[in-house]
């Protein structure tokens, strides 16, 4: 009985296939008429061992997601301070475009008299002052954030110099939300994060928005 075996031209790459009786001699490559000698086909001896897994890596523990970012609330939290600061500007520039209104730039040589130059100056300082404390306290408000990931609460602040407190979420034990009744109201509150390894509050964060809620994502990745 006849058997053929499959081998492959080493010149054209094609398939071809041969008696078993050609074994060991010399044949014309059908596609490419190159000469090949045609060898006795050899058995391997297969490793049935199993293949060393390489180790997982859990990826979903490394990822770190936000899940919160906030910063402290001005008008919320501080109100008043928020329209104190905001009449002041409004008062000065209301002097400022009284001054002139009222000045009439005198007659034909467009001076203000030396009042309107005093009331001018007083109303500007008083415009500029309003403007330092807001924009201050802006920048504060704007520097100071509260971050919630998937595995700790970050407390940043500052501007120039800046401050880092953080505690791991598997590492907190107490969490503090204070709310008066008006801060209630107006969903507003501060929240103070502990560590098991702190005596002290490492993270108080004030004027947060809904603090409850946070408090309620770090408590749910605890």
């Amino acid at each position: 009985m006849q058997t053929d075996f499959a081998y492959q031209c080493p010149v054209c790459h094609h398939d071809i296939t041969v008696a078993d009786n050609v074994i060991g001699t010399v044949v014309d490559c059908p596609s490419c008429d190159s000469p090949i000698q045609i060898e006795v086909p050899v058995a391997h001896q297969v490793d049935h061992s199993p293949t060393p897994e390489a180790p997982r890596v859990d990826y979903a523990e490394r990822e770190e997601n936000v899940l919160r970012e906030l910063h402290p609330s001005m008008f919320r939290k501080h109100p008043i301070r928020y329209v104190f600061y905001v009449a002041i500007i409004l008062t000065g520039l209301l002097g400022i475009v009284n001054t002139i209104a009222n000045g009439e730039l005198v007659a034909a040589g467009g001076w203000l008299t030396f009042t309107n130059w005093i009331q001018w100056a007083i109303s500007g300082a008083i415009t500029v002052a309003g403007l330092v404390l807001f924009l201050k306290w802006w920048l504060e408000i704007k520097y100071t954030t509260l971050i919630v990931t998937s595995k700790r609460t970050i407390l940043r602040k500052g501007i120039i110099s800046r401050e880092t407190s953080e505690v791991q979420h598997d590492d907190v034990r107490n969490i503090q939300v204070d709310q008066n009744m008006y801060e209630r109201i107006v969903g507003v509150g501060d929240i103070a994060i502990s560590s098991s390894g702190q005596d002290d509050l490492e993270i108080e964060c004030i004027g947060i928005v809904h603090p409850e809620d946070v408090a309620d994502v770090v408590r749910d990745l605890q």
